[in-house]
Order: C-alpha cells, then structure tokens, then sequence
C-alpha cells in the first residue's frame, strides 16, 4: 500500500469513529471552530452585501458612465455614441438624459425634487429600472390622447406626497427672469405618477422623478438640449479606466464620470473594514483552534499503544506527525463545513429579519438594506484561513505523538 494511502486510511481511523467524534472535547472543538466560521461567514456576508448593494443601486440608476460635453456646441446623441464605440469597442449602448431641480407640493407637504428626463426609446437599454419598479410601469412615453405626461417617482417621495399610481403632481421649476438675472420667474409642469421605484438610496428615494426627456425639456425651456448621455459597459468594474482613457481621448470640453467616483471613498472604507473585520473575526477561529490542538493531544494519548506498535511495524516518525496533521485538517474541513452552512442558515434569518424590522439606518448609510452576500473569494479565504489555522494547531501534538518511543507506549501492556 502507498505510504500516502497509509497514512490517510490510519488517520480516518483514528478521528473518523463514534468514540473519537462522540467525546466531549471533540464535540467542543469541533463547535467552537464552526460558530467561529459562522461568525466570520456571516460578517463577510454583511461587508461584501453592502458594497455590492451600493454598487448595483448606482449601475441600475445612473448607468457605469455618464459623459457630459461642457460647450454650447453640443453633440447629437447618435454622434456622440459612435464616438464612444469608435475609441472603445466595450461601450454597449447609451441615453440621452436631463436634470433639473424643481419643487413639488401636494396635500400641505412641500418637497424639493430632482427631475430627470429619459429618452423613452432607449432608457431601459442602459439602466436596469425593472427590477426597482414597486407598482406600475415604466412607460413614460408621451401618447395623443394623454391629458398630463407620465413619471415615475421614488417610493418614500410618493408617500411623504401621500399619492399612488394614477395620481397627478405638480411640479415647479425656478427660472431666471427674461430681462432681470437677479428675479425668478417659474414654469409649472403636471405629471401623472406612472411607476414607483425603489432607487436603492434613500435621498433618491425621497427625491427623485423621472419623466419623458421631451417633456422634462419643455419644463426647462432647453429645446431640444441635453444634460449628457448615460452609458453602459460591458463589464462595470472597467468603468473607471475606462472613464480616464476617454477624458484623455476626448478632451475638453467633455466630461466623464464613472458610477464609482461619487462614492468613492465608501467603497475605500467598505474595503478596509471588510478586511479589518476578517482578521478581527478570524480571532474566534484561532481561539477555537486551541480547542482543537487540545483534542488532538487527548488523541495522542489514547492512541499511544496504537501509535508504538505501528512504529514497531515499521512506521516512521514522520508518517506518525502526518497522520496527526492530516486529523488537524479532518478537524478542519468539518468546522468549515459546518460553519459555511450554519453562517447561510444565519444569513437568511438575517435577511428575514431586516425585511421586517430594518437594519440598518438610510440616512446614515444611504441604502436602508443590505442584500448578504459572499463572494467565491472570500469563500476561498475563510476555507483557506481556517484549514491552515487547524494544520498549524496540530503542529505540536503530532510532533508529540512522533517523538514517543515505541517501547514507551506499550510500557504498560
């Protein structure tokens, strides 16, 4: 038999039997080092869930890029996007869009809003607005026969106004007076509610309508202007080279922003703390491999007779320190597998849990949920982390198990 299959056979031996997986320090060390896990899978969960939340609430709303041409002389949005796949093959499609603030009033309450004109024909090519409709639908476009033009607004903004799909708003929009820049005068548009969307932030939540781009340019006395273009990538996490390479490209008086900029510096400080918090975490797991180097000295002693008329029949010292060490990982690999599962089951009460009550705090952290999520990458470290944790806890009992003489072990019988 091979030496390696040896020694994997005498270590399920050893570890893989009622008396050794029933005894009570085996059962601790084995549920110490799986609450560790679960602990560590649940946290990375929380960390990996809020960036990518964060992520996929800003991609679906604002595109992976917006480009703006700073001039008068403005380009056709056809023009403009053939530009953009000329100079780089991985830009998908595109929209024209429009913003402008404005206020709206309805039933005593006054709410300052942002209004954002889509081109009804190409919107949902970029942004991914379906999955953020609440109630209604996204048809903005403008027909003969429609009295007011449709919009879709944000759910705690349709509920702070105390309306509901079909329902009409009105919304007034400042402009500087013809002959005096120092006065305002104001044009006035009414809208009915279409759609209501969960944006994914509460400021857009609470602030944002969305209209036909014709209709939103009519309010703003623009023609047949636009803000810039909103673009989607072929992969979003190229978005910020890509933004850089066209800024060189194209120069002034073209501007472009990624979806990851404004946000940067919470996704700087998600990173840290993810990592902060794994080591932090991963503590429990070193503290639960004292438990296991613990167990395995136990088994060192139990197996000694075992061990010394091995080595009488041949087996080296360094077989003897494999076998321990490859119960180390035995030990291992059942607390991550365990701890993988119970950390999904915690996850998912976790989920249940803020659907009901809440979490977390929108106007603290922008978003008021957390979509838990783990990664294949953080999967491969935690796995990793602790299967290495167990091989080091079991350094000392296998050396102490090879260095007993045979003659020592069977002393006694």
């Amino acid at each position: 038999m091979p030496q390696k299959k040896l020694e994997f056979l005498l270590a399920r031996r050893f570890f893989w039997n009622r008396k050794a997986i029933s005894t009570r320090s085996s059962l601790f060390a084995l549920g110490g080092l799986a609450l560790g896990v679960a602990v560590l899978y649940v946290a990375i969960a929380v960390m990996s869930g809020f960036e990518l939340t964060l992520q996929k609430s800003l991609t679906d709303v604002t595109g992976h890029l917006t480009v703006v041409k700073r001039s008068s002389d403005q380009d056709h949005f056809l023009e403009l996007m053939e530009k953009l796949k000329a100079l780089d093959s991985r830009v998908l499609s595109g929209t024209p869009f429009v913003k402008i603030e404005g206020v709206v009033a309805a039933t005593g309450q006054v709410q300052g809003v942002l209004i954002q004109g889509l081109d009804a024909e190409t919107f949902r090519n970029v942004l991914s607005l379906e999955s953020r409709l609440i109630q209604g639908s996204l048809d903005v476009s403008v027909k003969e026969n429609d009295q007011h033009a449709k919009a879709l607004v944000g759910k705690d903004l349709a509920i702070r106004l105390g309306k509901t799909i079909g329902d009409v708003i009105h919304v007034v929009v400042p402009r500087f007076a013809d002959l005096e820049t120092t006065g305002f005068r104001r044009t006035m548009g009414t809208f009915v509610i279409e759609g209501i969307l969960d944006l994914g932030k509460l400021e857009w939540n609470e602030r944002m309508i969305a209209a036909d781009l014709r209709e939103v340019q009519k309010l703003a006395e623009i023609s047949n202007q636009f803000s810039g273009i909103l673009v989607k990538v072929a992969d979003a996490q190229e978005a910020d080279q890509m933004a850089s390479d066209f800024v060189a490209k194209l120069g002034p008086p073209y501007w472009v922003k990624d979806w990851r900029t404004e946000h940067d510096n919470i996704f700087k400080a998600i990173e840290l703390e993810r990592r902060a918090i794994f080591f932090v975490v991963l503590i429990l797991v070193i503290v639960a491999a004292f438990a296991v180097s613990s167990n395995l000295l136990l088994q060192t002693l139990q197996k000694a007779v075992d061990v010394a008329v091995l080595k009488s029949m041949g087996l080296t010292t360094r077989q003897v320190r494999r076998i321990f060490l490859i119960q180390g990982l035995f030990l291992g690999m059942m607390g991550v597998c365990l701890g993988i599962m119970s950390g999904f089951i915690f996850s998912n009460l976790l989920n249940l849990y803020q659907k009901k009550w809440g979490l977390i705090s929108g106007a603290v952290y922008k978003i008021d949920h957390i979509d838990l999520s783990v990664r294949w990458m953080d999967l491969f470290w935690i796995l990793f982390s602790t299967l290495l944790i167990c091989w080091l806890a079991g350094l000392i009992p296998a050396w102490r198990a090879s260095q007993r003489q045979a003659a020592e072990g069977l002393r006694y019988e």
